[in-house]
């Protein structure tokens, strides 16, 4: 699926997932409240299509040097 090694995939779709959830709950929640549509955050046009891009990020991100280390660390093992 993605250019990654498995045990990076498999964590990043758990993350992603809980990011989903929460940002989308937060989403829904703020926009319940009258001023959302103002908000700095919820009001802009472009907030739907942001989160989406953050999102395809946390899976799509080459692992950082120390991730890649760790990772190398636990195969040796």
């Amino acid at each position: 699926m993605l250019p990654q090694p498995t045990a990076i995939v498999e964590q990043r779709l758990s993350i992603f997932m809980i990011y989903a959830n929460a940002i989308l709950s937060a989403r829904e929640a703020a926009l319940e409240k009258r001023h959302a549509r103002s908000s700095r955050l919820w009001g802009q046009p472009f907030t739907i299509e942001n989160m989406l891009d953050t999102l395809e990020a946390a899976l799509t991100c080459p692992p950082s040097e120390p991730t890649q280390a760790k990772l190398l660390e636990k195969a040796v093992r």
